[in-house]
């Protein structure tokens, strides 16, 4: 698992992910502490990854975020996508773009107003405006 926060909370060389995709590496995306991390957004770690890491596609930056960190919490199977049977854990971010490739790219490179969110099918609240520093 992969914290970009606690990475440059510490000046840490740029993470390799190509060399641990590479060996085959199951690679996940989290967050860390708030003693080592500004915050414990995963919109923020997903931006400073696609910073450190431009090469890196946003489809396989989300699947770090999503069905990545699933499977590094057990949970593959059960959480991280969309599907019949498995838990409803999921957000619903404000975006401008109408593509699925346009989607991946706003969600990835920085920080969409959150409007709802929901776990295990239950809504937690709706979220009028994110203070988010994006502005959107």
């Amino acid at each position: 698992i992969h914290c970009p926060g606690n990475n440059r909370f510490f000046g840490r060389v740029p993470f390799p992910v190509d060399a641990y995709s590479r060996a085959g590496v199951h690679l996940a995306l989290g967050t860390d502490s708030l003693a080592s991390n500004d915050d414990l957004d995963m919109r923020r770690e997903m931006a400073l990854l696609r910073e450190a890491a431009p090469a890196l596609s946003p489809g396989r930056l989300w699947h770090m975020a999503t069905l990545g960190g699933a499977r590094a919490l057990g949970w593959e199977g059960t959480v991280g996508r969309l599907r019949a049977g498995w838990r409803a854990d999921l957000a619903l971010f404000e975006v401008s773009a109408t593509s699925s490739a346009g989607v991946l790219d706003e969600l990835t490179a920085g920080r969409p107003a959150l409007r709802r969110s929901w776990v295990n099918g239950g809504e937690l609240r709706r979220h009028a405006r994110d203070p988010s520093p994006s502005g959107r």
